[in-house]
């Protein structure tokens, strides 16, 4: 009976490790589908360290509906499979491959985000993509494009050698998940990679045409921007061993995570501050005699939702003018976010005593509030 609760004690021990390892065949363990449950989180999920995720779930300048989170990654004897979570709002997804050594041309990074179909504000440095998906909300089957030239690319469609599906319902977190074969990566023959191979991963939320990036992974050195127009660079990504012992095969029974290094590995993933500046009231003072307003705007530097209040100056309530609604990033009364103003009546309609008064401006997470007085006359 010892021996037999000690194997099985050995066996429980095993499982996962033999679950997150790379494999002769992963095919009967991950289903293309756009969809990452079927991956360990613990050895499948690129960490920069034990402690440190790969990236922030919250540092993404267009806020936490426009983030990449985390790359996963194994393989097989004859595929590489990828996969990366994300959340993505009105907005596009784009994951690069870069096969190291590789028989396939490279974007260079003086022409890349000129020349790419999906043309974007990127450069990348060390960094040339031979392979690149592209997607957007509620879009199940991804673009799909390879490299011809530096400078060229073309859009090619799944088949036995790349297969490719999203799962990115707007504002809930999603995943775009792809395998391709080492043959179609390297360009060698099935099962055989270049003596030595990597591969560089990285990827990013993006705008529309000619659009910037908010949010990049690995973190890059520049950082990413508030401009949806303006130029980033993308300097950092995984680099991922597949052929550590020099045998030109994919090596079996490794912990990709293990494997895997970064050209910047000292970044630090801390959120990008939260900010609201420049509040205003328009008038000052108002007569709810003559049917006044007081406009409220203010410029938010990252999209949140956002409570406005107003208060006596005895710190009473008086009326909720908007209670956790989104703005958007920049100024609050243009485009989609709320017009926001105060006709000087409480929480039931009536209006208020003649006073100064307080409007309170607060995100949902209470990181930060400000204040602004105005005044009431009859």
């Amino acid at each position: 009976m010892k021996k037999i609760l000690t194997f099985l004690f050995l066996l429980v021990l095993l499982i996962p490790i033999s679950y997150g390892i790379t494999e002769t065949d992963k095919s009967y363990k991950i289903t293309i589908d756009g969809k990452t449950d079927d991956y360990d989180q613990t050895t499948e999920s690129l960490f920069r360290n034990s402690s440190i995720a790969l990236e922030s779930s919250f540092d993404s300048y267009w806020g936490k509906e426009n983030e990449v989170t985390d790359i996963k990654c194994t393989w097989d004897e004859y595929y590489l499979y990828i996969a990366l979570n994300s959340t993505i709002n009105g907005n596009n997804l784009m994951f690069f491959i870069d096969s190291i050594d590789g028989g396939i041309p490279d974007f260079k990074p003086e022409n890349s985000s000129e020349s790419i179909s999906w043309n974007r504000s990127l450069t990348f440095v060390k960094h040339y993509p031979d392979f690149y998906l592209g997607t957007w909300p509620d879009n199940n089957t991804p673009e799909n494009y390879k490299a011809l030239s530096e400078i060229r690319d073309e859009k090619f469609y799944n088949s036995t050698d790349f297969e490719s599906a999203a799962y990115l319902p707007t504002s809930i977190n999603g995943a775009i998940e792809m395998k391709i074969a080492w043959s179609a990566l390297f360009g060698t023959t099935p099962g055989n990679v270049p003596i030595g191979a990597k591969v560089k991963l990285s990827a990013c939320v993006t705008g529309s045409w000619g659009g910037s990036t908010p949010d990049v992974i690995p973190d890059n050195s520049a950082g990413a921007s508030t401009d949806g127009q303006q130029r980033v660079i993308i300097d950092n990504f995984a680099i991922v061993n597949i052929d550590d012992d020099n045998d030109g095969k994919p090596d079996i029974g490794v912990n990709p995570v293990a494997r895997t290094t970064f050209i910047i590995s000292s970044l630090p993933n801390k959120p990008n501050p939260i900010n609201i500046t420049n509040l205003k009231v328009y008038p000052k003072i108002i007569s709810t005699v003559h049917g006044h307003e007081v406009y409220i705007s203010f410029y938010l530097n990252i999209s949140k939702n956002i409570t406005v209040k107003v208060f006596n100056m005895k710190g009473d309530f008086i009326k909720t003018i908007i209670y956790n609604k989104t703005a958007v990033i920049g100024e609050n009364n243009k485009d989609t976010n709320p017009s926001l103003y105060w006709d000087g009546t409480d929480e039931q309609g009536k209006t208020v005593p003649e006073g100064i008064y307080i409007i309170s401006v607060t995100d949902e997470d209470k990181t930060f509030r400000k204040l602004v007085a105005v005044a009431v006359v009859h």
